[in-house]
Parts: C-alpha cells; structure tokens; sequence
C-alpha cells in the first residue's frame, strides 16, 4: 500500500508547493497551519476515498464543514477536561467537552457512511470505476467472503480513527519545525543548504533524497523531542497504595506523564543529538 501511493504522495506536495510559490509570488500572508493541514486531509482521503474531501483554493460547502468537523476534534481532544481530575463530575460533563465531541464523531460518521453507499451504489451499477483504495479492498474483502469481516459501523470507525489519529499529528509538527527554524537561523541556513545540495535549486524533492538529508532528519527528530503531537503518555492507575521517593500515591489514583522537551538541555534545539558533525 505505501508504495501504491508514492504517485498520490508527491503529487499532494507539488500541490502545496504550488500553493505556498503562488502565495509567495503575489506577496500575500497566507496560514502554513492550515495549507498543510488541508494537503494532508486530502492526501489521507485520496488514499482511503480516492478524492478531495477539502480544498483549499475554492472552498466548497461541504468541503468546508468536513474541516470544521476534524478542526473541532482537534480542538476538543487538545482542551483540558476538569473530569479527568475529578472523575466524579464526569457523568456531568461540566464544560460540555463530552457533548461536542459525540456531536463532531456523529457528523464525522453520517459522512463516512455516505461514501460508503455511494460506493457501493456505484460498484453495483453496469460502470464500476476502479479506485484501487482502501474503501475498495475492504468492500472486495467483504464481498469475497460469505461472512462480512468487516460491518458497516466498523468500517466507518475505522476510518473516523484513521483521519482523527493521521491529520493533526503531520500538520502539527511542520508548523513546529518551520517555527523552530525560525528561532533557529543558523539552523535555517544549514537546512538550505544541504536541500541545495543534495537536490539542487528550483527542483523537486523526492522520497529518495530523504535518506541523503542527514541534517535535516536530525531537525525532525528533535523537533519531535521538543513539541511531540502527543505530549502526554498513556495514564496509568494505581492498583494499591504505593510510595515512590517519598510520596504517597493513593490506591486507584490515576497519573499522567509528560514527554515535552526530554533531555539535556532541553529547551534547546540541538542537531547534534542525532547527527555526528
């Protein structure tokens, strides 16, 4: 499957690199964030779908509400939830975290499960177009076997993890390390110049050059160090009243671990971590 795409994938970059040259080139102020996060929702879409579900140069409707739909995930899954402190309060659901959630899942769902009739409907008339993606494999899966593998509830779940677990966690962390470049010039200068380098100015990168960018792998890596898509651990609870260095953590008290900024000097971006320079 990862190399079926390849074509997918490089055509999706040259799209945003078109669009940030187009920008670049009028001189207008455009927002990074939402260039990638819309390039990488499409991308993720085509691979399942085999079509656009956001477009970022003439915004549709429809295009515009799934975005506000996974923006609003995002944004929710992100926010603090008192309940989570106070477990008590949770059948409350005191600041509705709960309620937006299940609504933003539900409209998420309705269009999942909209496509998948609308290929289904397509796959039973006399001109079945052949998309060779993810909805399609699972659907022959189905098809071939004389009990369904999959139910229609589970292949739109499946899907809603997909797109919620894929999107924000690309499009996060380019906004980091763009930011961090920027913090950093010295680091800026020495990223250009191995991409010019190793691929040459005015040309387009490839999946190959990646291994040939040393520098710039170590850029991500400690990027990811520093700003991890998920900065917190899985919790973990406690079974019985236990003492660690002194403190007394009570039985059945659930705790959460950071991984923000882990290491030697820590607040700084250091290349060196994973380069040998």
């Amino acid at each position: 499957m990862f190399d079926s795409t390849r074509n997918l994938r490089q055509q999706k970059l040259q799209e945003l690199l078109d669009y940030v040259n187009e920008k670049s080139n009028k001189g207008e102020v455009f927002d990074i964030g939402e260039a990638v996060f819309t390039n990488v929702l499409n991308s993720i879409s085509n691979t399942l779908f085999s079509m656009d579900l956001a477009h970022s140069t003439v915004p549709d409707e429809k295009s515009q509400e799934f975005k506000t739909i996974i923006w609003g995930i995002m944004e929710e899954t992100g926010k603090p939830n008192i309940s989570d402190f106070f477990p008590i309060l949770r059948p409350l659901d005191p600041q509705g975290l709960y309620a937006r959630m299940t609504n933003h899942m539900k409209k998420l769902c309705e269009i999942f499960d909209g496509i998948i009739e609308e290929r289904i409907r397509s796959r039973s008339s006399k001109v079945v177009e052949v998309c060779n993606d993810v909805l399609d494999s699972l659907l022959n899966i189905n098809i071939g076997e004389a009990t369904s593998e999959l139910s229609r509830s589970e292949m739109v779940h499946l899907f809603l993890d997909l797109f919620v677990a894929g999107i924000d966690t690309t499009s996060s962390i380019i906004e980091w390390i763009i930011a961090e470049l920027l913090r950093n010039p010295d680091k800026l200068t020495k990223v250009r110049k191995e991409l010019c380098q190793t691929i040459g100015k005015g040309e387009t990168i490839e999946e190959s050059h990646i291994f040939k960018l040393p520098f710039l792998q170590a850029v991500v890596k400690e990027t990811f160090r520093l700003h991890p898509p998920i900065p917190l651990l899985l919790p973990h609870k406690c079974d019985e009243l236990v003492n660690i260095l002194g403190f007394n953590v009570p039985k059945k008290c659930t705790s959460t671990s950071q991984c923000v900024g882990y290491g030697e000097r820590s607040n700084h971006l250091e290349k060196s971590r994973y380069v040998c320079t």
